[in-house]
């Protein structure tokens, strides 16, 4: 219960300040932002706190604090509490209760199944939760915890803590809480732009998404990332038309805090900028001295408040890995995976499969209507957002389409937009039942379509069998992994040096010490154990280690002795013989 109430008071404690602020954001802004500045605010606070120790009630003392200070210096917005008429509004708009409903339908299941399985992304066990853990265990920052910034296990650090234990299934409401955020954010930019059908659209097709949908419930950032490049498309361009210095500041937080979710959030830097540069162009030709002297203050404002934010924890990077790792790459062969396919430059065609058999060919439908009406300067600036992203993508780490969801919701708006302008240019007329009829068995294909491919399965599994145990619901989605941490866990113990592939291991094993990476035979020579993972071998053959490769002694009885396989042969455990 206490994790549970630690999740929205995590978030709105924001809103009186946000109300108080006077910005006045737009409906489908206001949540995302309360999201965004939520949560980037309050994980900043608990790991400078952590910096010299963090206990349970230093985290409580934490957010009743910043809902007491938000509480007495802003106002709680009336219309949260005395909407009557957002329910009529809703029934009397048949395409809103429609979208509104298959939208739902889908965080219906994303909910089933992060509330069912515990954390499962291979990241986010190795990465996100086993640093969380880590804070959790050792009550304050460790040096350990550095490279990747540190936002999602900041957020699921403070609900162990919250909760004085670890509730996997209650911290992963926030990554399913942000995608909530992310489809929200998506209609209101489109509406914005395009008008309220072409909102519909793009946050149906966003929500129906396969890519979306299965990633939706799994703490990785790349949705993260994504609500803070639409948010801070969003507030830049109100930004541009209002030039209030308040907006200025928001948009710099937005994107700060997009730095401290994900190094990838640095590339919110060049189409700001590009943004930035044209207004200065604008501002000087039209020889307007209205704005003029408060322009190029408004741009510092921006670009300064982004490194405030988010760039300090590189600069911690820097401090302990020096400034050529301050920024963490992946790894090489990730990289050397990325396939650089023609066809992937246009992601909707070479992944096809994986944007959706029904939302791809919509996807492509956008792109092709944008480049179509490209003189137009809002899609110049929807394709600023997205277009040098995606190129990276398919230049670097076209090995994982996911990295894609960082800027997916720019290509749903594009979508939501060529669809308004189709609709726009039909002259003839159907009977409204008919209309409706064929809206809604369309919405019902595409959503049925996105669940059956997302392959989510937690809402059967809470269905057929509700009293599963933790380790059987981590069986069944993690197969080898947490056998091999039970067979260390009755066979070893915490004094026992362990080098493994898989770097899952640490968050099972936190009291361990387990080395993680691709050593070669030299580098096992100190340790007790070798676990090798089921893409060991595709690593080792990549990098070519030759005679240091391990991995062709595996079966030499002199170096290694086979102690343990996993039941699916996807993990094994061998004794090192050479120390």
């Amino acid at each position: 219960m206490l994790a549970l109430v630690a999740v929205p008071l995590s978030i709105v404690y924001i809103v009186p300040l946000i109300h108080k602020s006077r910005l006045n954001p737009p409906t489908a802004l206001f949540w995302p932002l309360s999201v965004i500045l939520g949560l980037g605010l309050f994980t900043i606070i608990f790991i400078l706190v952590a910096f010299h120790s963090i206990t349970s009630g230093l985290v409580w003392i934490i957010l009743v604090s910043l809902l007491a200070i938000s509480t007495i210096i802003g106002n709680w917005p009336q219309h949260l509490k005395y909407n009557s008429t957002w329910w009529k509004n809703t029934r009397e708009d048949p395409i809103k209760l429609m979208v509104g409903s298959a939208i739902a339908f889908v965080f219906v299941v994303i909910i089933a199944q992060a509330t069912y399985y515990p954390f499962t992304g291979d990241d986010e066990i190795s990465r996100y939760a086993y640093y969380a853990r880590l804070m959790y265990e050792r009550g304050e920052l460790t040096s350990a915890i550095r490279g990747y910034p540190p936002l999602l296990p900041a957020i699921y650090a403070s609900n162990f803590f919250a909760a004085g234990q670890i509730v996997e299934q209650v911290a992963k409401l926030y990554p399913v809480i942000i995608s909530a955020m992310t489809i929200l954010v998506t209609y209101g930019l489109a509406r914005y732009w395009f008008g309220k059908r072409a909102g519909y659209t793009a946050a149906l097709i966003l929500s129906s998404t396969p890519l979306f949908i299965h990633w939706s419930p799994v703490g990785y950032v790349d949705i993260a990332t994504g609500l803070c490049f639409s948010t801070c498309a969003f507030t830049v361009e109100i930004w541009r038309r209002t030039q209030q210095t308040n907006w200025a500041i928001v948009t710099g937080m937005v994107a700060g805090i997009g730095i401290w979710t994900k190094q990838a959030g640095f590339a919110i830097i060049g189409p700001l900028a590009i943004i930035c540069i044209q207004m200065l162009v604008k501002n000087h030709n039209s020889g307007s001295k209205r704005y003029s002297r408060f322009l190029p203050n408004h741009v510092i404002v921006i670009f300064f408040t982004a490194i405030l934010v988010g760039g300090w924890w590189y600069i911690r990077n820097a401090y302990y890995d020096g400034w050529a790792s301050a920024v963490p790459s992946a790894g090489l062969y990730h990289i050397m995976n990325a396939t650089n396919a023609p066809e992937q430059i246009v992601p909707f065609i070479g992944r096809f499969s994986e944007f959706g058999l029904a939302t791809s060919p919509i996807y492509i439908a956008g792109l092709i209507w944008a480049f179509c009406t490209f003189k137009n300067q809002t899609i110049q600036r929807i394709l600023l957002w997205c277009v040098p992203y995606t190129l990276l993508w398919w230049w670097r780490f076209s090995f994982d389409p996911r990295f894609l969801l960082s800027i997916l919701p720019f290509y749903a708006i594009l979508a939501g937009g060529a669809f308004d302008a189709i609709l726009s240019r039909i002259r003839f007329k159907l009977y409204p039942k008919l209309s409706s009829l064929i809206l809604l068995n369309s919405i019902i294909v595409i959503t049925a379509i996105g669940l059956y491919q997302s392959r989510l399965g937690g809402i059967i599994q809470w269905a057929t069998n509700p009293q599963a145990s933790y380790t059987e619901r981590v069986y069944r989605a993690k197969g080898d992994l947490y056998h091999t941490v039970q067979y260390l866990l009755d066979n070893s113990n915490s004094e026992t040096l362990i080098y493994s592939t898989d770097g899952r291991l640490r968050y099972y094993l936190v009291n361990y010490d387990i080395s993680v990476g691709y050593p070669n035979i030299h580098d096992l020579q100190d340790h007790d154990l070798f676990v090798v993972g089921s893409r060991a071998q595709l690593v080792y053959d990549a990098t070519s280690q030759k005679d240091s490769n391990p991995y062709i002694y595996l079966n030499d009885s002199k170096k290694f002795k086979l102690l343990y396989t996993g039941p699916h042969h996807k993990m094994a455990i061998y004794k090192v013989l050479t120390n």
